[in-house]
């Protein structure tokens, strides 16, 4: 089946943000020049580590950022229909009617996994075929082709725990997502000197996320493949190397 173009409409700072965890991502990869840095831990100046904070507080105040977070929580815990309102409220916020809404919610979960469909023709949606979407999505987003492959490596080695908390049976506890990407700012060492200490693995996950926000509320297959993508972003958000 063919993927349909997503809709994406990010900001200045949005993108900003994006063009920043790249780096970090490909830095976080390489060996690391001084013995006082571990691997993972990449060194950053004081107007990177200063524009890093800014940019990812400012995507953290958004409403809609906030709505995502919320629907992943709820899903993730199996509640359906708590999980209802945030998607409903999400889908006016793109100009989409309740009733619409209402109508494709059941759909919605019927492609992330978590019910079985009244009648024929609609199924999960498969692993791989959200990974090819995910692809779709970061080359729409002029996202490198290593960063690509890399964030592809990242989605696939967290598919059994996305599997898990798609269909409500591995929780993400309420309010982690802005704990973790709160977290994960730069902090000054006892030098002064800015060090973000993120691993692959966090840098990954906070660049998925922020990658697919904008996408969850759009059309069903985007809000499933949104959703997914957020979920591995938390589990790598909170995952240790």
């Amino acid at each position: 089946m063919a993927i349909q173009s997503p809709n994406v409409s990010f900001s200045a700072n949005d993108k900003r943000l994006i063009a920043l965890l790249e780096r970090l991502l490909l830095e976080s990869e390489e060996e690391t020049p001084s013995t006082n840095l571990r691997r993972g831990e990449v060194p950053l100046t004081d107007a990177e580590a200063h524009e890093l904070v800014t940019r990812i507080d400012a995507t953290l105040e958004s409403q809609e950022f906030w709505q995502a977070a919320h629907l992943i929580e709820l899903l993730s815990k199996g509640s359906r229909e708590a999980a209802r309102e945030v998607y409903l409220a999400g889908r006016a916020r793109h100009g989409f009617s309740r009733i619409m809404s209402s109508n494709h919610y059941h759909s919605f979960l019927v492609r992330l996994g978590f019910e079985k469909a009244y009648v024929p023709g609609i199924e999960a949606l498969d692993y791989e075929y959200f990974i090819r979407m995910e692809k779709r999505l970061y080359l729409e987003l002029g996202i490198q082709p290593r960063v690509v492959e890399l964030l592809e490596r990242f989605l696939r080695s967290r598919a059994q725990e996305v599997d898990a908390s798609r269909v409500g049976k591995r929780a993400v506890e309420d309010g982690l997502l802005i704990r973790s990407l709160k977290a994960i700012r730069p902090q000054k060492d006892l030098s002064g000197n800015f060090t973000a200490v993120w691993t692959p693995n966090r840098i990954a996950g906070a660049l998925t996320l922020f990658a697919d926000m904008t996408v969850m509320f759009t059309t069903r297959d985007w809000s499933v493949a949104g959703t997914m993508s957020a979920m591995a972003g938390a589990i790598g958000l909170t995952a240790a190397g």
